[in-house]
């Protein structure tokens, strides 16, 4: 590259049709490019970016180790089948300039990095276009890329939306596992402190009635100790002396009257003839 002071470059994108033959028409992956490519779906493309004034152009591939970025004889390429150019407009940028960002791709653009989806040559070219600050290279390029990169992406988001929801669901089992547990261990203490009210309350109960039952027995037991005093007062009224029981003495009621009255009787027979001399005088 000549430094042309004042120069402006224009920028060119050279298209490859990637297929394991060169130069056959009836390659399966060319037929199906010329149908997507004018229907603006895409294919599967090389791209390289060529200034007007070389006979080079710049592309990126693979390799274990190294920079990706080389340089190829413009629209010669010998690993794709060339198809087109396009123009992408003049670039403001110097020579110099183009020389220093062409070397900082390479240091930045390393073969390893290299991912058909992701990292391709046409991501290169998208790049490099938009630092020589002339038109981006049409979407078609590219998009079978994006297409299947965003695919993978929605997988992998899918695969991970299964593995959060998976997450999400494990935790609630767990908290609802947990609350279960929580509310079970309640019921159970409910429970065992209602068992233990009911117990110490029959406690109470059996308490209470065997009280009855010491007051009932007492009050019986004070009765019956009330009717034998009772017994034994009225049986000391007719008691006689001790002299009198010693003698066989009768002590009964009837004895104790009719005795009385036998006594009373005789008085009465021996006044009668006091009584009858008093009169004769």
């Amino acid at each position: 590259m000549d430094d042309l002071t004042g120069t402006l470059f224009e920028v060119l994108l050279n298209v490859y049709d990637v297929t394991s033959n060169p130069g056959d028409p009836k390659n399966t992956i060319v037929r199906i490019n010329n149908v997507t490519r004018d229907l603006g779906l895409g294919g599967v493309f090389h791209g390289a970016i060529q200034l007007a004034t070389s006979k080079v152009e710049f592309a990126y591939g693979y390799c274990e180790s190294g920079s990706g970025v080389y340089a190829v004889h413009a629209r010669q390429n010998p690993m794709y089948q060339y198809r087109e150019t396009i123009c992408l407009g003049r670039t403001p940028k110097s020579m110099a300039e183009v020389k220093e960002i062409i070397q900082n791709m390479k240091a930045t653009w390393p073969g390893s990095n290299y991912d058909l989806l992701t990292c391709n040559c046409c991501h290169f070219c998208e790049q490099l276009a938009a630092q020589l600050e002339v038109q981006p290279v049409p979407g078609w390029l590219n998009r079978f890329a994006l297409g299947a990169a965003a695919t993978v992406s929605m997988t992998q988001e899918t695969v991970k939306t299964m593995q959060d929801i998976k997450q999400e669901l494990t935790r609630l089992s767990g908290e609802s596992i947990s609350f279960l547990k929580t509310s079970w261990q309640k019921a159970i203490t409910v429970a065992s402190q209602q068992q233990q009210l009911s117990t110490k309350s029959l406690r109470q109960q059996h308490l209470q009635q065997q009280q009855q039952r010491l007051e009932t027995q007492h009050d019986t037991a004070a009765v019956q100790t009330h009717h034998s005093t009772a017994e034994q007062a009225q049986a000391s009224q007719w008691q006689l002396p001790a002299e009198q029981q010693a003698a066989g003495a009768d002590v009964s009621p009837q004895n104790s009257f009719y005795s009385t009255s036998s006594s009373f009787g005789s008085s009465s027979r021996a006044s009668e003839p006091l009584a009858a001399a008093a009169a004769a005088a």
